[in-house]
C-alpha cells in the first residue's frame, strides 16, 4: 500500500533536489514501477512543486497533509 494519495500535500525529505521557492507540494499520481531484470517493484509518486513536477520515490516525501476524503 502506497504511503501517499492523490491530493496529499507533500514535502521533499532533502530539499536540495528542489529548485523552485515552493517547500510544498500536491500529489498528482501515484504508481508502481517494475524493475524486470532486478525483480524490484517501487512506488514512485509525482508531485507539483509551483510550476514543477518531481517524479521520485515515495521514501523522497514526507506527508504534510491528507487530502481531506470529503
Amino acid at each position: 500500500m502506497a504511503k501517499f494519495k492523490r491530493g496529499d500535500l507533500v514535502e521533499l525529505q532533502h530539499n536540495r533536489m528542489l529548485t523552485t521557492t515552493c517547500r510544498v507540494g500536491v500529489v498528482t499520481e501515484v504508481r508502481q514501477v517494475e524493475y524486470i531484470e532486478a525483480d524490484v517493484t517501487m512506488t514512485v509518486v509525482e508531485a507539483f512543486f509551483g510550476p514543477d513536477a518531481l517524479t521520485l520515490s515515495e521514501n523522497d516525501f514526507v506527508l504534510v497533509r491528507k487530502r481531506d476524503e470529503n
